[in-house]
């Protein structure tokens, strides 16, 4: 059971990274030019409080 769950959520993080690498990458620069600076755990942190 333990180890079905962790790959579930395995799997979830996958599928996001995977769905969404372009879509963080572009909003990463997108605010980069706007901050000066690059957000690498910002953006990753608010996607999954959402």
């Amino acid at each position: 059971m333990y180890q079905l769950r962790l790959f579930k959520i395995s799997e979830r993080i996958e599928s996001f990274v995977f769905s969404e690498i372009f879509f963080l990458l572009f909003f990463d620069f997108q605010r980069a030019a706007k901050t000066k600076i690059i957000p690498k755990s910002g953006i990753y942190r608010e996607k999954f409080h959402e």
